[in-house]
């Protein structure tokens, strides 16, 4: 029983409008929508794939040299542009040398084969060949992308790729080791079966280069509503949260304090006499000196804790499980710590000091109330004369610092503010 296999030269027409579609619809998207380097590439290759089966379905109008040169040259070209769009999407340079050689190999093989020894199972074998070696290096740019959950349609991408390469591969052969053929339309299984895939890959192929760049998008979009939150809650000057992102912590936490009884304390400090800084520095001087002073500040803060600055030369510190007791030794190390910066600016030394409030949430707090009894006490200490603690419970905490051996050196202040 004869085996049936389907006309080559109708697969070639649908090939070759299925392509032609194919390429339309990723013109569109390129013009239409946001795409990367490399989807371009992707574009015109398929351009160039497609009309190389153009020549090829011309045969026997003009001299063969002519369609067959031209079609498999075309369709070796339109693979490169590929896989040199694969390279430039995914950040490599690329391979012009290459690319060079290949294109030149084949040519000089369509031109042997075709007006020297006119043999089609050596122009399909040697074709085949070297399609399954391009699209080969293809699947390997894929494969060689780092290991990443949200890389699945990289390692789809690069399977696809191997797996038309094992189809070119087998047709190769397949064709050299089956009996001679004078025409690539000549009904054959093999040649059936690869235009075929000819036809699925087309299409998997276009609907893998939209994926990839719609997944690309979505991972800079990600990138940047992440990056716009930072921004929006993040000090410009001092890079520590700034007012929006500190009050939402603290509504947070003092919800979840006073459901769970867990202590949670609020510290307040000021700089103080800052715009004496900016007189005699200007405001470089005094952005510099803030900038240091958050750097000292928040490398103090415990990982659960959150410092902010909450507005010009006004800064709070949010403090988890932690009583009045502990906020305010915590506020007196702060307090030490500034007292004993020095910013160097302009070959002179800048010397600040700070005030500190601190505050208990009770059971019965809003935040509005935690936050002014805070302030009211940070109110008293700029009213005591500065650069000490104030908190709810009366005591003025001892430094932590007297409590250890450490002694710092005396420095020497050109400017004393």
């Amino acid at each position: 029983m004869q085996m049936r296999v389907l006309d080559l030269y109708t697969l070639s027409i649908m090939l070759i409008v299925m392509c032609a579609a194919l390429s339309v619809a990723m013109l569109v998207a390129w013009r239409a929508n946001k795409t990367y380097d490399g989807f371009g590439w992707w574009t015109a290759g398929n351009l160039v794939g497609a009309s190389g089966f153009v020549f090829i379905v011309f045969r026997g109008l003009v001299p063969d040299i002519i369609p067959v040169v031209a079609g498999n040259m075309m369709s070796v070209v339109g693979l490169l542009v590929a896989l040199h769009g694969i390279r430039i999407f995914l950040g490599r340079g690329g391979l012009v040398y290459f690319n060079v050689a290949i294109v030149a190999l084949h040519f000089l093989t369509s031109i042997y084969y075709v007006g020297v020894d006119n043999n089609t199972v050596m122009r399909i074998a040697c074709g085949s060949v070297i399609t399954g070696a391009i699209t080969a290096m293809s699947a390997n740019e894929f494969f060689v992308v780092p290991k990443d959950a949200k890389r699945f349609v990289h390692k789809f991408a690069g399977w696809l790729f191997l797996g038309f390469s094992l189809v070119m591969f087998s047709r190769g052969i397949v064709t050299f080791a089956a009996s001679p053929i004078d025409d690539l339309f000549v009904p054959s299984w093999i040649q059936s079966l690869s235009f075929v895939f000819f036809n699925l890959f087309a299409v998997l192929w276009t609907f893998t280069y939209m994926v990839l760049n719609s997944q690309r998008l979505q991972e800079d979009l990600e990138t940047a509503q992440i990056e716009l939150e930072r921004l929006a809650t993040t000090d410009y000057l001092t890079g520590l949260r700034n007012n929006r992102a500190f009050f939402e912590r603290a509504a947070t936490e003092v919800v979840r304090s006073q459901r769970h009884a867990l202590p949670l304390s609020l510290v307040v400090f000021d700089v103080d006499h800052f715009k004496t800084v900016n007189d005699t520095f200007g405001h470089p001087g005094g952005d510099r000196m803030l900038r240091e002073l958050a750097a000292v500040c928040a490398g103090m803060t415990r990982q659960n804790d959150m410092i902010a600055r909450l507005g010009g030369e006004e800064f709070g510190l949010l403090l988890t499980h932690a009583d009045i007791k502990a906020a305010g030794h915590a506020a007196e190390n702060f307090r030490v710590a500034i007292e004993q910066l020095i910013v160097e600016y302009e070959a002179e030394n800048i010397f600040v000091t700070a005030s500190f409030g601190v505050a208990e949430l009770r059971q019965d707090d809003t935040l509005e109330g935690f936050l002014a009894r805070a302030d009211s006490c940070l109110y008293q200490a700029k009213n005591a004369g500065r650069n000490c603690v104030v908190s709810e419970s009366g005591d003025i905490p001892h430094s932590y610092l007297e409590s250890t051996n450490f002694i710092p050196p005396p420095p020497t202040f050109e400017h004393r503010v």
